[in-house]
């Protein structure tokens, strides 16, 4: 610690250790419930200690600091070790492959890929791409997350008007419809544009 700031690699490693064989879990505060970046923290940890991924180099953790610190910065106005848990959570989740990137979600579920990245954050969606991925299971444990929120989210009180062209599966239909449209559109102007293998290679 050095004028109240904890110099901590993904708030997970103390910077200067040479082995990185000491870890803080947990050790952080934030807008939110820390469970997924814990969660995360332990993934990365894991990973790091069975060699799966590589130690950081003084480049890359004086990179993740600076990165942190602006976090910081900007929510609070001052250095803290409270962070927005979204930007540390997608933070880890792309240096150990699992991050939810919107098109790999959309092209296996369009209504997915929206709910992930415009609805609340759960472990789950660190869990539907990448290493130690479950995407059925994780697919559907996002739904029912959702779900819940949804439901609990809404008013006790409020009178429910049930309409025929308002319900769960017509929304999805015309998501989907809306969706494959702008898609069509969107492939047409990149064929026209550039060539169209090499455009559909860069969306993976």
């Amino acid at each position: 610690m050095d004028r109240g700031r904890m110099e901590l690699y993904n708030l997970t490693l103390p910077v200067g250790e040479k082995h990185h064989t000491l870890a803080f879990l947990g050790f952080l505060a934030g807008d939110g419930a820390p469970a997924q970046a814990i969660e995360l923290q332990a993934r990365y940890i894991s990973r790091l200690i069975t060699g799966k991924v590589a130690p950081p180099t003084q480049k890359a953790i004086k990179h993740n600091l600076e990165t942190i610190k602006n976090f910081s910065i900007v929510r609070k106005g001052k250095f803290t070790y409270k962070v927005p848990l979204l930007k540390l959570c997608d933070l880890i989740a792309c240096e150990i492959g699992v991050y939810p990137w919107f098109w790999r979600v959309f092209l296996r579920d369009p209504v997915l890929a929206f709910m992930v990245w415009y609805g609340p954050i759960f472990t789950a969606q660190y869990r539907l791409l990448g290493p130690d991925s479950d995407w059925d299971r994780a697919r559907a444990a996002c739904y029912r997350a959702y779900d819940v929120i949804s439901a609990n989210g809404s008013q006790r009180d409020k009178v429910k008007v049930k309409r025929d062209d308002v319900t769960v599966a017509r929304r999805r239909q015309v998501l989907l419809f809306t969706c494959g449209i702008s898609a069509m559109f969107a492939l047409g102007y990149l064929g026209k544009s550039r060539n169209l293998h090499g455009a559909i290679a860069q969306w993976y």
